[in-house]
Formats: structure tokens, sequence, C-alpha cells
């Protein structure tokens, strides 16, 4: 079996309303995958923030 890989450089954004500021970066392709813990993206508010920066 062949050894395959991926090649997945970093972009780390960080600070007050980083992601609505940043917009544009999210849209890189058709489909994502978005990790988040169990319920902080939720609460915080962090997940509707994505979820509308990738509509």
């Amino acid at each position: 079996m062949k050894d395959t890989g991926f090649f997945m450089p970093t972009r780390l954004i960080v600070g007050d309303r980083c992601i609505q500021k940043n917009t544009p970066l999210f849209h890189l392709g058709r489909s994502c995958l978005i990790v988040t813990g169990k319920n902080s993206a939720r609460a915080s508010g962090a997940l509707e923030d994505v979820t509308s920066a990738l509509a």
C-alpha cells in the first residue's frame, strides 16, 4: 500500500470579532470541518459566527 499524506498549512486568527473581520479567508472551497469543544463554541457564539461566515 502506498503512503498518502496531506499538506495542511495553518493560519491562526485571534482577537475580538476576528471571524467577522476575516470572513474572506473562510471561503476556500466547497466543504469544511469545524472542530470545537462539547459546548463552548455554541455557548460563546463562536459557532454561529463561523457558520455565518461560511454561508
